[in-house]
């Protein structure tokens, strides 16, 4: 049977099962594959089967898809860290940090990866939230001596993301992502070295 013609003069409308969550899913996988530069609104228009202009009209950009994933990782990421009235020891608190990031639903990595990855870097915002927090938790740290003073929180923090970003990197679609070795890796260099045997 024909389809039934569209209003006088236009071709018929194509529905589209596509919700803004559906393209950002999509969206995110692209970044991590190509890169955000490398990306093009009309590859992920052909990706999800519609035209640019249906594309256009749930987002305004590429930018504002990267903006939407990099605020979601953050908000998921934030929100594994405790704040500073948990009675939990510092050094606690920054290893669970630490395990719950490849611990993330399956779901979230790719927009985890995307934020501690190299566009995640190259955006003020939701990275820069996430490393200041990190960064406190370690100076906590510091303060309780259970890491080394000799290094600045603030490198340190941004280093600890990159190598839990690289860890995600490596693992997604592959797999659980091994925590304790991630956690053994990201946090030995940190820590601060026992008391010497008297």
């Amino acid at each position: 049977m024909a389809a039934a013609p569209g209003r006088a003069g236009r071709p018929p409308t194509r529905r589209t099962p596509h919700s803004r969550h559906t393209l950002l899913a999509e969206a995110v996988r692209l970044f991590n594959e190509k890169g955000f530069a490398g990306a093009s609104m009309g590859v992920l228009a052909a990706r999800l089967g519609i035209t640019k202009s249906t594309l256009y009209h749930h987002v305004s950009g590429k930018e504002e898809l990267l903006e939407m994933a990099l605020d979601r990782a953050g908000r998921h990421l934030l929100s594994a860290l405790r704040p500073s009235e948990d009675a939990h020891p510092a050094f606690v608190r920054l290893e669970r940090f630490v395990r719950s990031v490849p611990d993330r639903p399956a779901r979230e990595l790719p927009f985890v990866q995307l934020l501690l990855g190299p566009d995640g870097r190259s955006v003020t915002g939701a990275r820069a939230d996430l490393e200041r927090r990190v960064a406190e938790l370690i100076r906590d740290c510091a303060r309780e001596g259970s890491v080394r003073q000799d290094l600045p929180p603030d490198l340190c923090a941004g280093l600890l993301l990159d190598t839990l970003g690289a860890a995600v990197a490596r693992h997604t679609g592959r797999g659980a992502v091994p925590t304790r070795v991630v956690a053994a890796l990201a946090l030995g260099g940190l820590r601060a070295p026992a008391p010497a045997a008297v």
